[in-house]
């Protein structure tokens, strides 16, 4: 959708599978969001995460420009 539009706007929850190299850190960077809120909707109670672990991601994400999803 065109950026600024309400359907733009409205993103739901996503998901994000954990790479190697990635922390909770810089996927809260990532997706502009808290630490404490990721850690809170995945019922977290550490900072590790696992390869390949599966995390969901708040609706109010915001995708930084800076991310390499390849």
């Amino acid at each position: 959708p065109p950026q600024g539009t309400l359907f733009a706007q409205t993103k739901r929850a996503t998901k994000h599978t954990v790479r190697n190299g990635e922390s909770l850190a810089i996927l809260a960077q990532r997706y502009g969001v808290s630490i404490q809120k990721l850690k809170s909707m995945n019922i977290l109670s550490s900072n590790s995460l696992q390869i390949g672990h599966v995390l969901n991601i708040p609706a109010n994400y915001r995708l930084s420009n800076a991310t390499n999803t390849s």
